[in-house]
């Protein structure tokens, strides 16, 4: 089977023909951080789009969340906002 994709390239899906487990074209991973919004008792994540921060909104009620990137850092990928 053959598909064509957002970009206009041509992805081959058969199975048989394709036996590497890599995808094809395959996104960059985004940094995120999981964030749990206590306003709306809802999880979401927030990108890294700019490498100085990372931002996104509350998947409710939009409020939204700036989490700037310090020079120590923290290992922990999840938080809780409030």
């Amino acid at each position: 089977m053959t598909v064509w994709t957002d970009s206009f390239e041509l992805v081959n899906m058969d199975m048989e023909e394709n036996k590497s487990t890599e995808r094809v074209n395959s996104p960059k991973k985004r940094k995120f951080l999981g964030i749990y919004f206590v306003c709306c008792n809802v999880y979401a994540q927030i990108y890294n789009n700019s490498g100085k921060y990372y931002e996104g909104r509350c998947p409710c009620c939009l409020r939204r969340l700036t989490v700037r990137i310090g020079k120590n850092g923290v290992k922990n990928r999840f938080f809780t906002a409030s």
